[in-house]
């Protein structure tokens, strides 16, 4: 649950300066915000809108251009995983994992990684899946992180069901 009307307020706003600005990887973490609190909440046509506009600039940009930018595929990617744009979600949330590994931002990490594993679940390709949820498990269990535990439990049992292994 979130505040999704002020994060779509915002959103606006910094799409506003963004664009003043012509900052290409402002505008693309800026589009990417907007377009995953208009993905979880509303409306859809306009989330469809920003995500495509976000993920054409992010895929020209270089990745030197967007090192200091991993929110904005970690924004991205999530959005494109409520759109049911599954193989983008994939595309991307590896390429943010590639650069935060890079940039050394591990904070990204358990989004970006659980963004994967949904997508890769929802397109059926379940031991990929997998594999990246008990990935997820083992670095939470050794940095002690109790919500990503938490999440790749469910996301481990969301896999294990559709595997048909109960």
């Amino acid at each position: 649950a979130g505040d999704y009307e002020s994060m779509r307020s915002a959103g606006r706003r910094a799409l506003a300066i963004a664009r003043s600005l012509g900052d290409g990887p402002l505008l693309a973490g800026a589009l990417a915000s907007l377009a995953l609190a208009e993905a979880t909440d509303g409306p859809v046509a306009d989330a469809v809108a920003h995500s495509s506009e976000a993920a054409g600039l992010i895929d020209a940009m270089a990745d030197e251009q967007l090192m200091d930018w991993v929110d904005a595929l970690t924004f991205l990617c999530s959005a494109e995983y409520g759109l049911h744009r599954f193989e983008a979600t994939i595309r991307h949330a590896r390429r943010g994992i590639a650069l935060a590994r890079l940039r050394g931002r591990g904070d990204s990490f358990p989004g970006l990684s659980q963004t994967l594993a949904g997508g890769l679940l929802s397109i059926g390709r379940l031991s990929e899946a997998a594999h990246v949820i008990d990935d997820i498990a083992e670095a939470a269990r050794l940095s002690d992180n109790t919500v990503a535990l938490v999440w790749s439990g469910v996301n481990r049992a969301y896999v294990s069901v559709a595997a048909g292994d109960l």
